[in-house]
């Protein structure tokens, strides 16, 4: 399997939040209110949209970091579906698939991107006619691809695809396709140069965004606002 990742070099803060809240309020409408997270997303719902624009506006950049994180994880399997959905119209069945997409804050408050264990069914893929894919990024890409995977030893063509990625102009092509996929969700931003791995090999990252749990993100977030709207009151 392989894994992408991949720093956001900016972002449209007010216009993302603003195309993500309506799909928020409705999916956190009937959820428990036990996450502070979700009381908010609720209390935000009875507000007018003057006020929550006020709201966004006035948000520093790690807060609206924060909860763009919060609500991506809220969203994180729809994203993934959505994508694996654009990768099946190029491709039949799940030559390649998708399992994970994730939007983190490392403590350097830096956003990273994470697209991880990307599934490819090898065999598949190079049985596969170059001559039926339809026009796009992403065929221009396998079309190039499925020749050079064919000339590989089957145990060697992982390694293989991922040196193959290291190409700049490839890695710029596979950035726009990600921009793209998450515009069409709501989410505007620019990405940095990727980096491309076998999973093996990137253990240690994607073990350490699972440890950063949703609740701790929720908690930050909620004492900074807190301590934001202190003065106010």
């Amino acid at each position: 399997m392989l894994n992408i990742k991949t720093n956001i070099v900016s972002i449209n803060y007010e216009e993302s939040l603003s195309n993500l809240l309506p799909a928020a309020f409705e999916k956190c409408k009937n959820m428990p209110q036990g996450s502070g997270t979700v009381r908010f997303v609720q209390e935000l719902n009875n507000t007018s949209k003057e006020n929550i624009s006020r709201i966004l506006k006035c948000l520093p950049k790690e807060l609206y970091n924060r909860l763009l994180c919060i609500i991506f994880r809220l969203f994180s399997n729809e994203i993934t579906e959505n994508l694996n959905s654009t990768l099946q119209k190029q491709l039949p069945g799940s030559i390649i698939k998708i399992n994970e997409i994730l939007l983190n804050q490392e403590a350097s408050g830096e956003l990273l991107l994470y697209i991880n264990n990307i599934e490819i069914d090898y065999t598949s893929l190079i049985n596969f006619s170059s001559k039926k894919l339809n026009d796009g990024i992403i065929s221009w890409i396998l079309k190039i691809i499925i020749p050079v995977l064919s000339k590989i030893p089957a145990d060697k063509q992982e390694s293989g695809l991922v040196s193959f990625l290291q190409n700049v102009f490839i890695k710029r092509k596979l950035e726009s396709v990600a921009e793209k996929s998450l515009l069409n969700n709501g989410v505007i931003l620019k990405l940095g140069e990727i980096s491309i791995s076998q999973a093996e090999d990137n253990i240690i990252d994607y073990n350490i965004i699972n440890y950063i749990e949703l609740e701790k993100l929720e908690e930050d977030f909620l004492n900074i606002l807190a301590s934001l709207l202190k003065p106010l009151g």
